[in-house]
């Protein structure tokens, strides 16, 4: 949320405390999981940082001595590395890295960040052409687990960006709402889940709430999910392992 909508966030409770339940980098971790692409599953399982990474892939080595870096060059790989995802377009891209950096950065660098994509993350750009191909076979997706589907009408040209979209935000979505589930018995007149935002979950605390007692039982729920629940079970499917990660702020 921007810093203005988080000042309007209030706890209901005089003395009240709103405790969020982020899970990091979701959609990335997912992509990782799914595609299995070694830098993507590198990164996470050594603790590298992509984004760094990803400028580093842009701009070359020089770029961490840069006075700039980490308000520009590591801005623009964070966002290159959400574009590759969804495969935006070179004008997407251009327009995101605006909003990151307050800069307008030529076209043509975009156009080849683009051009380039398969050489960044070749598992992953494999991975989504066999979505792409498996819509022009059949005109749908099928996800492992859950069994959801959806179907894309007028074949893969008309929707490229959805293709690859939807098992990456889909399992994302589902593994924050497996969560949800397993600690749906913490919750009651004085734990409130007020907001679930796709990768977050806000509670809001009545002020008797022990802060650090109900973060130990969150984490326990959270790591039954992890390790034995949905990302247990997506792990297997696809036969990869990415840790899944949070944070409590």
């Amino acid at each position: 949320f921007p810093p203005e909508i988080k000042e309007c966030i209030k706890s209901r409770f005089h003395g009240g405390t709103i405790l969020s339940l982020d899970l990091s980098q979701i959609e990335l971790r997912v992509a990782a999981l799914c595609s299995g692409d070694k830098s993507l599953l590198a990164a996470f399982n050594d603790g590298l940082d992509l984004h760094t990474d990803r400028a580093v892939q842009l701009f070359g080595e020089k770029v961490l001595t840069s006075p700039t870096f980490k308000k520009r060059e590591r801005q623009v790989g964070k966002t290159m590395n959400f574009a590759d995802l969804f495969l935006a377009s070179p004008q997407r891209m251009r327009m995101s890295a605006h909003e990151m950096t307050g800069e307008l950065m030529p076209l043509s660098f975009f156009e080849e960040v683009a051009r380039s994509r398969q050489d960044a993350r070749p598992g992953l750009h494999r991975w989504q052409q066999s979505l792409i191909s498996r819509v022009a076979t059949d005109g749908y997706l099928l996800l492992p687990i859950l069994g959801q589907s959806r179907t894309f009408v007028g074949g893969p040209a008309a929707h490229l960006n959805e293709i690859v979209n939807f098992p990456i935000q889909t399992q994302a979505g589902n593994t924050l709402l497996a969560i949800q589930r397993a600690i749906a018995p913490l919750l009651g007149p004085r734990v409130k889940m007020f907001l679930q935002v796709y990768d977050a979950v806000y509670l809001d605390l009545h002020p008797d709430v022990a802060v650090d007692s109900l973060k130990q039982k969150l984490k326990f729920h959270i790591e039954e999910v992890r390790d034995r629940g949905y990302w247990a079970k997506l792990q297997a499917h696809y036969g990869n392992t990415v840790p899944l990660e949070y944070d409590f702020s």
